[in-house]
């Protein structure tokens, strides 16, 4: 497996949705917010949000999030507000979270089936039918230095009942990154990528 090339694979994904996926777009996921709270979700991206309704995030060792869902704007905004008190400012929390979201798993995928060690199972695992679980779970941390580094988890299994063959593949990623700053323009390095499949069989 070439390590460097997935690496690369990874920077270029994570800066391209940087640019795909800028704050200003929150809102969206909401019908007619009041101006105020459309304003708060206007500092992330939509992407983001609607990610950090399903999963939540990890910032700074602090679960934030996780089922809170678009339909309850008072529990979304306090959970924003718990979001934007881990930074130094509303706005660097917008730039910094906004593209951390499903992309990157989608990253993660491609970044395993252009490499022919890896391939022909990551193939398997995206072609084979209904999933039991497909997420990410993102762990953003600042340090003293003002520099954050992120820890992305995929995890997806197969569901073995919808398979023919009786078996389904499971498959848990994880990829490091490095941002020197909260600044624009980001700009996110991946430090460390690993991958793991597993084989389920009734």
């Amino acid at each position: 497996f070439n390590m460097a090339n997935a690496r690369r694979s990874m920077t270029a994904g994570i800066n391209q949705t940087v640019t795909e996926t800028p704050p200003g777009t929150g809102s969206a996921i909401l019908r007619d917010p009041a101006p105020e709270f459309a304003r708060k979700l206007n500092l992330f991206s939509d992407a983001f949000l609607k990610d950090f309704c399903r999963n939540g995030v990890i910032v700074n060792g602090h679960q934030i999030g996780t089922g809170i869902g678009s339909d309850d704007p008072a529990a979304l905004e306090a959970a924003l507000d718990e979001l934007i008190a881990q930074f130094p400012s509303p706005e660097e929390a917008g730039r910094v979270c906004s593209p951390i979201h499903q992309a990157i798993g989608a990253d993660m995928l491609i970044s395993l089936n252009t490499d022919p060690a890896t391939a022909a199972a990551t193939t398997q695992f995206m072609t084979g039918g209904s999933k039991l679980s497909d997420n990410i779970m993102p762990s953003i941390t600042r340090q003293a230095d003002g520099s954050y580094a992120i820890h992305v988890e995929y995890s997806g299994q197969q569901d073995p009942n919808a398979l023919l063959s009786g078996s389904a593949i499971g498959l848990n990623i994880a990829v490091d990154f490095a941002l020197p700053n909260g600044h624009p323009p980001l700009e996110f390095t991946t430090t460390g990528f690993d991958a793991l499949f597993s084989t389920v069989t009734l």
